[in-house]
């Protein structure tokens, strides 16, 4: 399972890309790199968009969906107010997504899921330019 974290708009962002199988150990081994970054990296984020349209089967037990919740809710002390979207098809959203979403109900970020990446970049820059007054927003890397 590939899972590609870019940064974007200079920083401001990232983009989250996951294909093929999601199995656990490689899930959390990337984004607990993500999640502990240094502090003034992490604390630049406004927002990230993650796509996962492009997986094929998800291969994570409950144990490791509320592992990667606690290390968001942890995580989001310091990204207070950064907008989340998550794009997956109708399965995932319903399923692993959905539960993930709950469970960081102490994070202090805000979080949407959708089934279409537009939809999920319109309410991005929706959000940033409502909470920052950000309307220059690429969603590209430098």
């Amino acid at each position: 399972m590939p899972i590609e974290i870019i940064d974007v708009d200079d920083g401001l962002g990232t983009l989250i890309t996951g294909t093929g199988v999601i199995a656990a150990g490689e899930f959390i081994k990337t984004f607990q790199k993500q999640l502990t970054l240094p502090s003034d990296k992490r604390r630049k984020y406004l927002y990230s968009l993650s796509d996962f349209t492009g997986v094929t089967k998800v291969e994570l037990p409950a144990a490791t969906i509320e592992s990667f919740a606690n290390m968001c809710n942890s995580a989001s002390s310091v990204t207070v107010g950064t907008v989340i979207a998550v794009v997956a098809n109708k399965d995932m959203l319903s399923g692993p997504l959905k539960i993930w979403e709950v469970l960081c109900n102490e994070a202090e970020w805000e979080i949407r899921m959708f089934q279409g990446k537009e939809e999920a970049r319109n309410w991005i820059s929706q959000r940033l330019k409502d909470k920052w007054n950000i309307t220059d927003l690429t969603f590209a890397s430098a």
